[in-house]
């Protein structure tokens, strides 16, 4: 399709060296560092300090916040180096134009937030009244700049690595628009898979979105605030009891969920098309090094 092989972002995967020993290689780095990653959100006592005496406390909540930024912080490092050593590329060639614009990350931000929240409004009163009984008080102040700092880290390692390296990487072999957007998405939804069918179908379906996002707006700019709007609100405030997450069955599905969630994707959809043709690059804007 002329829209894959004319798409500005697609095309900065082809100023690197592309053999298929260094996607291997890069593969293989990127799995270690993710598994780093793992290892490091999930040590019992990051950074030397003992959290036995701060089980449950405002503190334990802040070193584990930082406990996995670190571990993300460690990602995008580490896929800095790479992508400049084994492809050859700068690592800016994975977000291409304008990612620094703030405009476009917090145009995301108000859009994404604003539907999330609406949605949340209408099937999450319940989370949104254990929050404001449970959640409103000192602690925010030490709590709100960790969560924002760990968030932004943590969203956007995902979309450099799933909207930017697998998502270039592939369209040098796949020239199916929907095939494109189809595996990158499934193996982000996948990936997924220990919070529930629900939660691949979904995540999976996010995966779509932004990848349509990023090929229309050709930037991570504006689905990084997505995601990091997303990510904060879902895990910060609007987590309400954890009981109800625990307790939930793999299988299970709520159709209120999915149709609220299907809803907001079409309505950001159609913002995305709408402002499409607001948007225009071209190939002579300047790409950060």
């Amino acid at each position: 399709m002329g829209f894959i092989s004319d798409n500005q972002f697609l095309a900065q995967a082809e100023k690197g060296k592309n053999e298929w020993w260094r996607f291997l290689i890069f593969n293989t780095v990127l799995i270690g560092l993710l598994f780093l990653s793992y290892i490091i959100i999930d040590a019992d006592d990051p950074f030397f300090i003992d959290q036995t005496a701060l089980k449950g406390s405002i503190f334990e909540a802040i070193i584990n916040g930082f406990q996995e930024g670190f571990a993300f912080f460690l990602v995008l490092t580490g896929i800095y180096f790479a992508i400049r050593i084994i492809h050859k590329r700068n690592f800016s060639t994975l977000n291409f134009v304008d990612f620094f614009s703030r405009n476009e990350v917090l145009e995301g931000i108000l859009v994404w937030g604003t539907l999330v929240i609406l949605g949340s409004l209408i099937n999450q009163q319940d989370d949104w009244k254990y929050f404001l009984e449970n959640r409103i008080d000192t602690t925010l102040v030490y709590l709100v700049p960790v969560s924002i700092v760990t968030v932004a880290i943590q969203s956007y390692a995902e979309e450099v690595i799933f909207r930017g390296y697998l998502l270039q990487s592939f369209s040098l072999r796949i020239k199916n628009y929907y095939v494109l957007i189809f595996l990158g998405s499934a193996i982000f939804g996948i990936l997924h898979v220990e919070y529930g069918l629900e939660a691949v179908f979904l995540i999976t379906l996010f995966g779509v979105l932004a990848s349509i996002v990023v090929l229309e707006r050709k930037s991570l700019a504006f689905i990084s605030g997505v995601h990091f709007v997303n990510n904060f609100l879902v895990s910060f405030l609007l987590s309400g009891d954890q009981k109800e997450v625990v307790e939930k069955g793999f299988m299970d599905f709520d159709s209120m969920v999915i149709g609220i969630t299907l809803a907001q994707f079409i309505l950001l959809l159609v913002y995305i098309k709408k402002t499409a043709k607001n948007k225009f690059y071209t190939a002579e804007q300047t790409v950060y090094s």
